[in-house]
């Protein structure tokens, strides 16, 4: 039996061994650009729509200072519906882009403005692959083949690439994730001493570990129950670690974290109470999410068409056009309350929804577009997703073995696919909704590889370069 390639368990590596050269970072970096640009230049009339308003959110904020939207009195109403951080990133595009430039037409300025969504989706685009070579680097293999093989994925991979081309979320929701996942590595496994060290960074560098969890948390809700979930952890960890002192530092490992959350949602519930009169945390779009995976008629559809994702919305969006009242607060509670209505009242037929709506968070191929499409994403996400499942269990058993902290490196992936599965069992659901968790499961995926590879006779190449 080889000896498993994860590092050993009492082991906690001050950095990478086996460092590769800076310039294959970056040549495998442009890569990533090159391909991120010329798919977003090859599909542009994607910049050219708003399905979700991000784009008139931005310049709304640009041009009155409210961050809402212009309803049919001509005013611009402060809103909650969207999360603000993507919206915040895109009004800084007109303004910097068109620099310089005052006198450009409202053509060119528009132009401008995709030219920002394109040039900030590529960035983030790099980044997201920086921080999943950084963290292959550290849990799986220092050897090129597998970290250039994590870059790689994460940039062609169906889904990122195609919501790249769209001005929606979950380019700067992906980048974020691998930021507080490569954050929690440094954090945990890169102090100088041991993990709570009153040497160094200490307990108080939980508070970086905050910090990204809240950002994540002001570009999608799922963000903060995801990091709500990695608190619990950092709670319970020492029990799981049979570490002592882990218990004993918890208390103040948590309450950092938890004032880096604040500090960035703090801010966002204060303006909601002030322009809103509610101290909304996160969006009022939760209610309204939670009616839509849970009506009359889409559980009409499911007792019907099962599984099949190609269902007409348009009753449901009529009859939730004639129920709404004045104030998109009191609306998402409303939807709130008809979707738990929805329910209550059958419960046996929202238990068969939940198991329809993970089916479609994990679906291998698109609903939509021609078979020459689908049935290559298909083979591609099967595959993939086999790989990620035996990975997962090839992970778990090393708990048997008695070597917890490999598990523990590992356990921001697995509560983050935990917490994505969970939410969208409940509220509405599609593939795109998965994007944030795709590099780790590409990375599980690249474990089982990296476990297994030397059995059929090939070994890729290390470099020990410094």
């Amino acid at each position: 039996m080889p000896q498993s390639p994860i590092i050993s368990a009492n082991s906690i590596p001050t950095k990478p061994q086996g460092n590769m050269r800076i310039a294959e970072w970056i040549g495998i970096l442009l890569l990533v650009a090159t391909l991120r640009i010329g798919v977003s230049l090859t599909v542009s009339d994607g910049f050219q729509s708003d399905p979700d308003a991000y784009r008139a959110l931005a310049e709304s904020w640009t041009s009155t200072g409210t961050y809402g939207l212009t309803q049919a009195d001509g005013k611009v109403h402060p809103t909650a519906f969207r999360p603000p951080l993507y919206p915040w990133l895109l009004s800084w595009g007109p303004w910097w882009m068109s620099w310089g430039e005052s006198n450009a037409s409202e053509g060119a300025g528009t132009n401008w403005s995709q030219g920002w969504v394109l040039l900030l989706h590529t960035i983030l685009g790099v980044l997201t692959s920086l921080f999943t070579m950084s963290i292959a680097q550290r849990l799986i293999s220092s050897k090129p083949l597998w970290v250039y093989l994590s870059a790689l994925l994460v940039a062609i991979d169906p889904i990122l690439l195609h919501q790249s081309t769209l001005v929606m979320t979950e380019t700067l929701a992906t980048c974020l994730t691998m930021l507080t996942w490569w954050t929690i590595l440094r954090v945990r496994y890169h102090l100088p001493t041991s993990l709570m060290s009153d040497e160094g960074p200490g307990t108080s560098s939980y508070f970086l570990i905050g910090i990204t969890i809240g950002l994540g948390s002001l570009c999608r809700p799922t963000g903060l129950l995801w990091g709500i979930g990695i608190l619990a952890y950092f709670w319970v960890c020492g029990w799981f670690l049979r570490r002592p002192d882990l218990l004993r530092d918890r208390k103040k490992v948590c309450s950092f974290a938890i004032i880096g959350i604040l500090a960035w949602i703090g801010p966002w519930m204060i303006r909601n109470q002030i322009e809103l009169g509610h101290p909304v945390a996160m969006t009022t779009h939760g209610g309204y999410t939670l009616y839509l995976a849970n009506n009359n008629s889409i559980y009409t559809h499911f007792q019907e068409h099962g599984f099949s994702r190609h269902w007409d919305a348009r009753d449901f969006h009529d009859e939730w056009g004639s129920r709404r009242i004045a104030g998109e607060w009191h609306d998402d509670r409303l939807a709130e309350i008809l979707g738990k209505q929805t329910i209550q009242e059958q419960p046996l037929l929202f238990l068969k929804s939940c198991i329809i709506r993970v089916s479609w968070l994990w679906a291998w191929w698109p609903a939509e577009g021609s078979q020459l499409v689908k049935w290559p994403i298909g083979i591609w996400y099967a595959a993939w997703t086999t790989l990620s499942l035996l990975g997962a269990v090839s992970l778990f058993g090393s708990i048997w073995r008695g070597d917890r902290w490999i598990l523990d490196r590992w356990m921001p992936a697995f509560l983050l696919i935990a917490t994505l599965t969970v939410v969208h069992a409940v509220y509405w659901s599609n593939m795109r909704m998965r994007a944030p968790a795709i590099p780790a499961c590409y990375l599980l995926g690249i474990l089982l590889l990296q476990q297994h590879w030397g059995r059929f006779g090939f070994q890729p190449r290390a470099n020990t370069s410094e």
